[in-house]
């Protein structure tokens, strides 16, 4: 790959173990570990494999982003992670499939070497930083989506975001459910 060589090695890279720093590791950023690995290990005249690992982490790299904003938009909006966690990734995917991923695809067309790059980064910060220091992992994906994808921060995520009505419905549910309402019915007057 173009600009490899100039790359350093990421201890990250290394085979992933059990142990329990790794184990809250994303299984996308586990997934990437793994494809960086087959892709340093691949013989480069090997032109077909080397595309289909390509195109896999570039699909490990779009589903990390997506699950990283996905919590955001969770812990933001206070939502529950269990009722909400598969709509709000639904969501997204509607919303941002070609407004997020078609820039993202895009813009590795036009720099393959980016693809590598982001995956050596995600994979670096989180196996290192896990779920000790969110704080590191929350800058890393500020960093992607501000040099990568044009987005200035979350909140303009968010804002595109607020204008769709299904997230009005998301909150609006999980909001009931904490209450232990179930349904709009238990907001109209009863009859006398």
């Amino acid at each position: 790959m173009h600009g490899e060589e100039n790359m350093p090695h990421l201890e990250a890279t290394k085979p992933l173990d059990n142990s329990s720093s790794t184990c809250r590791v994303s299984l996308y950023t586990r997934g990437l570990a793994e494809c960086l690995q087959t892709l340093e290990r691949s013989d480069p005249t090997s032109g077909r494999d080397e595309q289909t690992l390509k195109h896999l982490l570039c699909n490990l790299l779009q589903g990390r982003i997506l699950e990283h904003l996905r919590q955001r938009l969770i812990e933001h909006f206070e939502l529950d992670q269990n009722d909400s966690g598969e709509l709000v990734s639904l969501l997204l995917i509607d919303v941002f499939k070609e407004e997020i991923f078609g820039t993202f695809r895009r813009r590795i067309e036009e720099q393959p070497e980016l693809l590598t790059q982001i995956a050596q980064e995600i994979v670096a910060t989180e196996i290192q930083s896990g779920q000790e220091l969110p704080e590191q992992t929350k800058q890393l994906y500020e960093r992607i989506l501000q040099k990568h994808l044009n987005y200035s921060d979350l909140g303009a995520i968010l804002h595109i975001l607020q204008a769709d009505g299904r997230l009005e419905n998301l909150i609006l549910k999980s909001m009931l459910h904490k209450n232990g309402m179930h349904s709009t019915k238990d907001f109209l007057p009863r009859e006398v």
